[in-house]
């Protein structure tokens, strides 16, 4: 169930998108909810509440690769509380500071984005728009759009 506030850029955004969409259009126009939230679905993640360790950042990017990767996390001084955390596979991906970390190891180059992104897609599911979501967002309960 969305807030309030969720709803409101929710709102936005498929009033953005009815712009440039004309099947996202006709479905806001026939009030066909399942259509809107198939359409605004694909690219929606959520996590799923683990946690990454050295586990998942070698089936991420591979030995070669992922142990290169532990190797600086190791010797950076940066990383020094991080260390722990991933040798007992507590790293908690939603942070501030892991998402940084892992900005930083693009940054230097030591992974291109594409590495980050399966390294996160270790801790991520697709995260599919409720109905139900969709209705309350968008309409009152008789119907008309808010």
């Amino acid at each position: 169930m969305m807030t309030a506030d969720q709803q409101a850029a929710f709102r936005a955004e498929v009033k953005a998108r009815i712009e440039t969409d004309a099947d996202l259009a006709a479905a806001y126009a026939r009030k066909d909810c399942d259509a809107i939230a198939v359409a605004m679905s694909p690219g929606r993640m959520r996590f799923t509440g683990e946690t990454i360790g050295n586990g998942a950042i070698l089936d991420a990017l591979g030995l070669e690769l992922g142990n290169a990767v532990l190797d600086t996390i190791h010797a950076g001084s940066d990383y020094k509380y991080v260390i722990a955390l991933l040798d007992q596979g507590r790293v908690d991906p939603r942070a501030e500071t892991f998402q940084e970390a892992l900005g930083k190891l693009v940054y230097i180059k030591q992974i291109t984005q594409e590495h980050a992104d399966k390294i996160m897609s270790k801790v991520q599911a697709p995260d599919r728009v409720d109905v139900g979501d969709v209705h309350d967002a968008l309409f009152e309960l008789n119907g008309v759009p808010k």
